[in-house]
């Protein structure tokens, strides 16, 4: 921008794919216009944004560097479902039910496992598992409100451990993380015959409002890690480590 180009007051909204090496302007605002379009943007990617102000003597400033990603192209994550009992004086049992892709964890079971899922079955563990996609970047906290046990990882961090027979309970837990990357996210869940049975999975920024986190920040195991759930031996195995 050259001072001097312009010859009436105004805003420009510049765009940057390259953390700010480069600048792309969106538009310019006049004549107390608030709003600007910005079309093209990509799924999933970072963009940074910043306001060139100007007037018509030549004047002209930018305001701090604000950087956010655009909402991902995620499907969910993949749920394992097992039956899960305890048998007296005995390490407790469990038995894989099903795989499925849930687009995000936010569940109340009245009355057990649905019909569509394994009518009734009140005694069950469900591990999530694949990645979760930040917005922002910045100090993410996350919040499982489960009845009964719930558990969650991200990025290897084990953030909730709340592995105990309860009624619904809100716990937390808080990670930094960057802005578009993919960090791996693992959730455990258990009830025991203690209906009605609940689960979500909700997070928050200084950046956002808490909210169950959608769809499209969640993706799922991948077709050859999701193929490893099929036998039983690894799919229990997965979810002894959950249930331990």
């Amino acid at each position: 921008m050259v001072p001097g180009s312009h010859d009436e007051d105004g805003f420009e909204l510049e765009l940057s794919r390259d953390g700010g090496a480069t600048w792309k302007s969106m538009g310019k605002t006049i004549a107390g216009t608030t709003e600007l379009p910005c079309s093209n943007l990509q799924a999933g990617v970072k963009y940074s944004f910043r306001v060139h102000a100007f007037n018509a003597n030549g004047n002209s400033d930018y305001s701090d560097i604000v950087s956010a990603v655009t909402p991902g192209m995620g499907t969910g994550l993949t749920g394992t479902y097992f039956h899960r009992w305890p048998v007296a004086n005995q390490p407790v049992k469990i038995t894989k039910m099903f795989v499925r892709q849930d687009p995000f964890i936010s569940f109340e079971w009245g009355q057990g496992l649905s019909a569509g899922e394994a009518a009734n079955v009140s005694n069950f563990l469900v591990v999530w598992t694949g990645q979760v996609q930040p917005l922002f970047s910045g100090r993410y906290t996350f919040y499982t409100n489960s009845d009964d046990g719930a558990r969650l990882w991200v990025n290897g961090v084990k953030l909730i451990d709340n592995w105990t027979e309860h009624a619904a309970t809100e716990d937390s837990g808080t990670i930094e993380l960057e802005a578009g990357k993919k960090y791996d996210i693992r959730v455990g869940y258990f009830e025991n015959d203690s209906l009605p049975a609940s689960m979500s999975l909700s997070w928050s920024s200084e950046n956002q409002e808490k909210e169950v986190i959608p769809q499209t920040q969640l993706y799922p195991l991948t077709a050859k890690e999701a193929a490893a759930l099929t036998t039983s031996s690894k799919a229990a195995k997965r979810s002894a480590s959950i249930n331990k």
